[in-house]
C-alpha cells in the first residue's frame, strides 16, 4: 500500500499462521473423518510440508510423544487441527523462519505454563478488556433432516462446568433455548455442527490483555492474571499476539482463549 502524500508504502499480508488457517484438512475420500496416527512432529512435518511445499518444513526431531488415531474436525483449517491436536498430548506449534533454509520451520514443542510463577494486573503495566457473559445459550434444538414429525431433533445442553452434554442442567428462568435449523443433516454431522454452534453461543468469559512486557510468551502457552476491578483471577492459553511499536516503544497485545478459566 502506498501513499504519496506521506511519501510512505505500507507492506502486509498474511502471518504464516493465517497461510496455515486457509489450508484446509479434508477426509480421505469415503471417510467421515481425516485421523492421523504417530509421533508429533512427524504428523506436523506430514501435513504442513504437504500443505505449502516448498515454503514450509517440519522438525525432523522427535518429542516421543505419539497419538493414536486422532480424529479432526470436519473441513478444520491447518492451524486449528494441529492445535486441537497437539494441545490433546500437552504441546503448541511453534513456527520460526529459517534463514540458511530460507523456509519456516513448523515444529512440536510443550505449552509453558506461566499462571502459578507470574501474575499480570495492573500493577504489572497490564491492561484488561473483560467480558464476562452470564446470558448465552445454554440449550440448543438441533433439526437435521426430515420433515415435520419425522425430522431428526436432538437437544444439547451446556452444564454448570460450560461442558456441553445430552443431559437438561439449567431449568426454568435460567434455561435460555435457540433452535439450529440444519435441513438435510445426517445425526453425526447434526451433532458435531450443533457442538460448534453453543460453543459460540454459550456464556463465556472474554479477556483480552495489552502489556508491556519482557517475558518471552508464545502463542499456545498459558498465564494467569487478576483484574483487581472485579477481583476475578483468569487462568488461559494465548491464541494471538500482536506487536506495536510507538514512538520507539514496544507494546503486546495478547488474544485470549475464550471461555477462560476464572475464579
Amino acid at each position: 500500500s502506498t501513499n504519496t502524500e506521506q511519501d510512505t508504502i505500507s507492506p502486509g499480508g498474511m502471518t504464516w499462521r493465517g497461510m496455515m488457517q486457509h489450508k484446509i484438512i479434508s477426509p480421505a475420500s469415503g471417510a467421515d473423518y481425516a485421523t492421523d496416527s504417530g509421533e508429533l512432529n512427524a504428523i506436523v512435518k506430514a501435513r504442513v510440508e504437504a500443505a505449502l511445499p516448498g515454503l514450509f518444513v517440519g522438525s525432523a526431531e522427535s518429542t516421543g510423544v505419539t497419538v493414536s488415531s486422532f480424529q479432526y474436525n470436519r473441513y478444520c483449517n491447518l492451524e486449528e487441527g494441529l492445535t486441537k491436536l497437539l494441545k490433546s498430548k500437552g504441546y503448541k506449534l511453534s513456527l520460526a523462519y529459517d534463514q540458511t533454509q530460507k523456509a519456516v520451520v513448523v515444529s512440536a514443542v510443550p505449552i509453558a505454563d506461566y499462571s502459578e510463577d507470574i501474575e499480570f494486573s495492573s500493577d504489572a503495566q497490564m491492561n484488561y478488556i473483560m467480558d464476562a457473559q452470564s446470558d448465552g445459550i445454554n440449550h440448543l434444538i438441533c433439526l437435521g433432516k426430515g420433515e415435520l414429525r419425522d425430522r431428526t431433533v436432538y437437544h444439547l445442553y451446556v452444564n454448570r462446568n460450560n461442558e456441553i452434554v445430552t443431559t437438561q442442567y439449567y431449568t426454568g428462568i435460567n434455561e435460555v433455548a435457540e433452535v439450529y435449523d440444519y435441513p438435510g443433516a445426517e445425526l453425526s454431522d447434526l451433532i458435531q455442527s450443533g457442538t460448534e454452534r453453543l460453543r459460540e453461543e454459550m456464556s463465556i468469559n472474554k479477556f483480552e490483555i495489552r502489556m508491556n512486557t519482557e517475558e518471552d510468551i508464545a502463542i499456545g502457552d498459558i498465564v494467569g492474571g487478576r483484574d483487581y476491578l472485579s477481583g476475578i483471577k483468569m487462568r488461559s492459553p494465548i491464541t494471538g499476539k500482536i506487536i506495536r511499536w510507538e514512538q520507539g516503544f514496544q507494546t503486546i497485545e495478547y488474544k485470549i482463549e475464550d471461555d477462560v478459566t476464572t475464579e
